[in-house]
């Protein structure tokens, strides 16, 4: 999934001081807006596995922290 975050490091934008443009682009956005987008898919499959195994109060406390992880990108 992609949010404001990751569409912000991937972001290639101009700036102008004097007239001119210039494009920069953040050299570790990029990689930085993967790695986000790859944490959040291992954590929503921690949260399907261990919400398949339900029962176990550890399991009940992995889903709500990942959940609240996955809640939190805005931050």
């Amino acid at each position: 999934m992609t949010d404001d975050l990751v569409n912000r490091l991937r972001e290639v934008g101009g700036m102008s001081d004097d007239g001119a443009t210039r494009w920069y682009i953040n050299p570790n956005g990029p990689e930085a807006a993967d790695r986000i987008e790859k944490l959040e898919a291992a954590l929503r499959r921690i949260i399907d596995r261990a919400e398949y195994r339900m029962g176990h109060h550890v399991t009940d406390a992995v889903c709500a922290i990942a959940k609240e992880a996955l809640e939190k990108k805005d931050e």
